[in-house]
Protein backbone atom coordinates (compact mmCIF):
# COMPACT_ATOMS: atom_id res chain seq x y z
CA UNK A 1 0.00 0.00 0.00
CA UNK A 2 1.30 3.41 -0.29
CA UNK A 3 -0.96 7.15 0.55
CA UNK A 4 -0.82 9.29 -2.72
CA UNK A 5 -2.83 12.64 -2.83
CA UNK A 6 -6.00 12.80 -5.08
CA UNK A 7 -8.35 15.80 -6.16
CA UNK A 8 -11.75 15.98 -5.24
CA UNK A 9 -14.26 18.10 -5.44
CA UNK A 10 -16.16 19.09 -2.55
CA UNK A 11 -18.98 22.09 -2.79
CA UNK A 12 -17.54 23.14 -5.71
CA UNK A 13 -13.89 23.39 -5.15
CA UNK A 14 -11.10 21.27 -6.23
CA UNK A 15 -9.59 19.50 -2.64
CA UNK A 16 -6.45 17.69 -2.87
CA UNK A 17 -6.79 14.55 0.00
CA UNK A 18 -4.94 11.57 1.30
CA UNK A 19 -5.85 7.96 -0.37
CA UNK A 20 -4.03 4.91 0.21
CA UNK A 21 -3.74 2.59 -3.01
CA UNK A 22 -2.41 -0.35 -3.76
CA UNK A 23 1.06 -0.27 -5.59
CA UNK A 24 3.29 -3.12 -7.04
CA UNK A 25 6.86 -3.31 -6.81
CA UNK A 26 7.79 -0.94 -9.48
CA UNK A 27 5.22 2.03 -10.04
CA UNK A 28 4.64 2.88 -13.28
CA UNK A 29 5.91 6.21 -15.03
CA UNK A 30 2.61 6.67 -16.96
CA UNK A 31 0.51 6.85 -13.96
CA UNK A 32 2.77 8.85 -11.99
CA UNK A 33 2.58 11.27 -15.23
CA UNK A 34 -1.53 10.82 -15.13
CA UNK A 35 -1.49 11.97 -11.40
CA UNK A 36 0.65 14.93 -11.88
CA UNK A 37 -2.05 16.54 -14.72
CA UNK A 38 -4.26 15.76 -11.79
CA UNK A 39 -1.88 17.86 -9.88
CA UNK A 40 -2.17 20.70 -12.27
CA UNK A 41 -5.93 20.65 -12.52
CA UNK A 42 -5.58 21.16 -8.74
CA UNK A 43 -2.79 24.68 -9.16
CA UNK A 44 -5.33 25.73 -12.14
CA UNK A 45 -3.87 24.61 -15.42
CA UNK A 46 -5.22 25.80 -18.21
CA UNK A 47 -7.46 22.80 -19.30
CA UNK A 48 -6.29 22.85 -22.88
CA UNK A 49 -2.86 22.27 -21.57
CA UNK A 50 -3.92 19.15 -19.81
CA UNK A 51 -3.47 15.48 -21.13
CA UNK A 52 -4.95 11.64 -20.55
CA UNK A 53 -2.46 10.53 -22.98
CA UNK A 54 -0.60 9.06 -19.58
CA UNK A 55 -3.88 8.00 -18.32
CA UNK A 56 -4.28 5.79 -21.12
CA UNK A 57 -1.00 5.10 -21.65
CA UNK A 58 -0.86 3.48 -17.67
CA UNK A 59 -4.05 1.95 -18.12
CA UNK A 60 -2.62 -0.58 -20.97
CA UNK A 61 -0.47 -2.08 -18.69
CA UNK A 62 -0.78 -5.79 -17.50
CA UNK A 63 -0.45 -6.70 -14.77
CA UNK A 64 -2.37 -3.77 -12.87
CA UNK A 65 -4.12 -4.07 -9.33
CA UNK A 66 -7.79 -3.47 -9.50
CA UNK A 67 -7.14 -0.11 -7.16
CA UNK A 68 -4.21 0.93 -9.17
CA UNK A 69 -6.48 0.91 -12.06
CA UNK A 70 -9.29 2.65 -10.36
CA UNK A 71 -6.98 5.59 -8.92
CA UNK A 72 -5.74 5.90 -12.64
CA UNK A 73 -9.03 5.83 -14.14
CA UNK A 74 -10.21 8.58 -11.24
CA UNK A 75 -7.36 10.93 -12.34
CA UNK A 76 -8.37 10.57 -15.80
CA UNK A 77 -11.52 11.56 -15.12
CA UNK A 78 -10.39 14.46 -12.71
CA UNK A 79 -8.73 15.82 -16.39
CA UNK A 80 -11.54 15.22 -18.10
CA UNK A 81 -14.30 17.01 -15.97
CA UNK A 82 -11.54 20.34 -16.05
CA UNK A 83 -11.16 19.83 -19.74
CA UNK A 84 -15.04 20.11 -20.19
CA UNK A 85 -15.84 16.43 -21.53
CA UNK A 86 -18.09 15.44 -18.57
CA UNK A 87 -19.56 12.50 -20.71
CA UNK A 88 -15.96 10.88 -20.90
CA UNK A 89 -15.56 12.18 -16.97
CA UNK A 90 -18.54 10.25 -15.95
CA UNK A 91 -17.14 6.61 -17.79
CA UNK A 92 -13.76 7.64 -16.38
CA UNK A 93 -15.32 7.99 -12.98
CA UNK A 94 -17.93 5.01 -13.53
CA UNK A 95 -15.31 2.48 -13.86
CA UNK A 96 -13.04 3.78 -11.56
CA UNK A 97 -16.21 3.57 -9.00
CA UNK A 98 -16.98 -0.07 -10.24
CA UNK A 99 -13.38 -1.43 -9.92
CA UNK A 100 -12.94 0.15 -6.01
CA UNK A 101 -13.64 -2.08 -3.29
CA UNK A 102 -15.28 1.01 -1.00
CA UNK A 103 -17.34 3.75 -1.38
CA UNK A 104 -15.28 6.50 -1.46
CA UNK A 105 -14.08 9.86 -3.61
CA UNK A 106 -14.57 7.81 -7.22
CA UNK A 107 -18.46 7.69 -6.11
CA UNK A 108 -18.39 11.13 -5.09
CA UNK A 109 -16.81 12.80 -8.46
CA UNK A 110 -19.40 10.01 -10.13
CA UNK A 111 -22.53 11.55 -8.15
CA UNK A 112 -21.10 15.45 -8.97
CA UNK A 113 -20.56 15.00 -13.05
CA UNK A 114 -23.73 12.77 -13.16
CA UNK A 115 -25.71 15.35 -11.24
CA UNK A 116 -24.32 18.15 -14.04
CA UNK A 117 -25.31 16.38 -16.95
CA UNK A 118 -28.41 15.55 -15.70
CA UNK A 119 -28.42 11.63 -15.25
CA UNK A 120 -30.04 11.82 -11.85
CA UNK A 121 -30.75 8.39 -11.23
CA UNK A 122 -27.00 7.74 -11.11
CA UNK A 123 -26.70 10.78 -9.11
CA UNK A 124 -29.01 9.59 -6.59
CA UNK A 125 -27.68 6.03 -6.33
CA UNK A 126 -24.11 7.48 -5.68
CA UNK A 127 -24.96 9.78 -3.39
CA UNK A 128 -26.86 7.07 -1.84
CA UNK A 129 -24.33 4.99 -1.31
CA UNK A 130 -21.80 7.80 -0.06
CA UNK A 131 -24.71 8.81 2.94
CA UNK A 132 -25.17 5.59 3.99
CA UNK A 133 -21.24 4.75 3.64
CA UNK A 134 -18.53 5.66 6.52
CA UNK A 135 -17.15 8.31 3.18
CA UNK A 136 -18.02 11.35 5.03
CA UNK A 137 -18.20 10.51 8.73
CA UNK A 138 -14.89 12.87 9.02
CA UNK A 139 -15.83 15.94 7.40
CA UNK A 140 -19.74 17.93 8.35
CA UNK A 141 -18.46 20.11 4.90
CA UNK A 142 -18.92 16.18 3.07
CA UNK A 143 -21.86 14.64 4.66
CA UNK A 144 -23.75 17.92 4.21
CA UNK A 145 -22.94 18.09 0.95
CA UNK A 146 -23.85 15.01 0.18
CA UNK A 147 -27.15 14.51 1.93
CA UNK A 148 -28.02 17.64 0.11
CA UNK A 149 -27.00 16.58 -3.41
CA UNK A 150 -29.07 13.19 -2.94
CA UNK A 151 -31.99 15.19 -2.43
CA UNK A 152 -31.30 17.38 -5.32
CA UNK A 153 -31.32 14.34 -7.29
CA UNK A 154 -34.07 12.55 -6.05
CA UNK A 155 -36.14 16.19 -6.27
CA UNK A 156 -35.31 16.48 -9.88
CA UNK A 157 -35.97 12.36 -10.34
CA UNK A 158 -39.71 12.79 -8.77
CA UNK A 159 -40.20 15.64 -11.35
CA UNK A 160 -38.96 13.69 -14.31
CA UNK A 161 -41.01 10.76 -12.96
CA UNK A 162 -38.26 8.42 -13.06
CA UNK A 163 -38.36 5.96 -10.21
CA UNK A 164 -34.79 6.34 -8.22
CA UNK A 165 -34.64 2.18 -8.14
CA UNK A 166 -35.20 2.22 -11.64
CA UNK A 167 -32.31 0.44 -13.70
Amino acid sequence: MCRINIAIVILGALTMINVDIASGASPEPNADRCFEETVRVANGAEPATLSTTACRRALRVKPLSRQDRSAILYNSGIIQQAQGNLAAAKASFERAARLSKTVDMRNLALAQVALKLGDYRVAFEQYDLLAASDFAADSEKVRVSVVANREQALHALNLTGVAANQR
